[in-house]
Formats: C-alpha cells, sequence, structure tokens
C-alpha cells in the first residue's frame, strides 16, 4: 500500500518511516537484523504469496525503494537481507505450499526479476535469501535455494555479491516435499548458501 501511495505521489516519505520504525522496534527487543526488504516484483498479479509483500510491479520502482530502505536499515545499526533471490513475483504457487515453477528465461530474469538485487548488492545490503522457486528455462534440475547456478555464477560471480546468503525456511512444503532436510541443507550449501 505504501509502494502504490508512493507511486502516485512520488513521497518517498512514509517509506522512510516505516522502514525506521521496523528498525527502532527490533533494536527496543534487542533484534538487529531483519529479513527484509522484499526484493520481489508483482510480475503476476494473480501472484497468491506476493501481492501484499512487493514494493509494485515496476523493477525500476521496486529497485530505489529496496536500495532506500536499506539505506534506513544502515543509518539505525539493523541488518538487512534483500528477498527472495532470484524472485518470486512470477510465481503462481504458495512456496510455503508446493515448490513453484516458472518458465521465465534467462534474458528476462536479468532485465527484470534481478533489478532489485542488482540495487541491493549496489546499496550493499549485508544478506539476500534464496527462493525456493524452479526457474524451469534455466536449471530444470533445481530449486534457486540448492542451485549452483543461480547462488554462486549468478549471485557471487556475476552480481558480485560478497555477503551472506541465507536459505529460506528448508521446512516449507516447497522444499520439504522433494528433499529430505538433512539433503537439502548438504545441497544448499554445496550451492553456495552460508546460513540455513
Amino acid at each position: 500500500e505504501l509502494a502504490e501511495q508512493y507511486e502516485n505521489s512520488k513521497d518517498l516519505s512514509w517509506i522512510l518511516k516505516k522502514a525506521k520504525w521496523q528498525a527502532r522496534e527490533l533494536k527496543a527487543v534487542g533484534i538487529n537484523c531483519n529479513f527484509a526488504p522484499v526484493a520481489d516484483i508483482l510480475t503476476n498479479p494473480s501472484n497468491p504469496i506476493m501481492q501484499k509483500r512487493t514494493f509494485g510491479a515496476s523493477p525500476e520502482q521496486a529497485a530505489f525503494l529496496v536500495k532506500k530502505t536499506i539505506e534506513v536499515f544502515q543509518k539505525e545499526k539493523i541488518l538487512s537481507c534483500a528477498k527472495h533471490f532470484p524472485g518470486h513475483g512470477d510465481t503462481l504457487v504458495d512456496s510455503h505450499l508446493e515448490l513453484p515453477k516458472v518458465q521465465t528465461d534467462k534474458k528476462t530474469l536479468f532485465s527484470r526479476e534481478l533489478i532489485p538485487f542488482v540495487s541491493a548488492v549496489a546499496a550493499s545490503v549485508p544478506m539476500i535469501m534464496t527462493a525456493h522457486i524452479r526457474y524451469e528455462k534455466i536449471d530444470s534440475k533445481n530449486p534457486a535455494t540448492l542451485s549452483p547456478f543461480f547462488l554462486t555464477e549468478v549471485l557471487r560471480k556475476k552480481m558480485k555479491f560478497q555477503g551472506c546468503i541465507v536459505s529460506d525456511d528448508l521446512e516449507m512444503k516447497a522444499i520439504e516435499h522433494h528433499y529430505d532436510l538433512p539433503q537439502a541443507a548438504k545441497l544448499a550449501i554445496s550451492a553456495g548458501c552460508n546460513l540455513l
């Protein structure tokens, strides 16, 4: 809703206030890390899990608001985490319940879904969280969380991210229905995750 307001008014104040209040509430209870901001784009308006969680359908707007949110967290001394890499916005399935499969090709991924993550890396985000999504035209075998291509080749080598790669919850059904937990943990680490 704040992203919609920003889209209409170009007034950034409520986005900045929200991030500041989140950071200060966390610090007040002794927490120094927030698994936010969401860097996904609402590519598919029928997406059941991302409709009320993104900074909108525009990659450029999402990238700008992700950057501004990270900057507020940095100023407030709260670790931030851009999620869900490489993008959950084009799914039709909730990964809490099943493994989403998308047909996004590599060219579209780089020109659309990854734009907010590139912005997050440029803003020195300390953590990036993975997505339990199988991009069938890019890595038909592995969901992104377990994909050396996405985590090592794209995020580490191409995007030059040097921070912590954290998996989304490995007990979500997107993983649990297809792997046992020790197997998923081993594959995630092998793919490039630093924190499970």
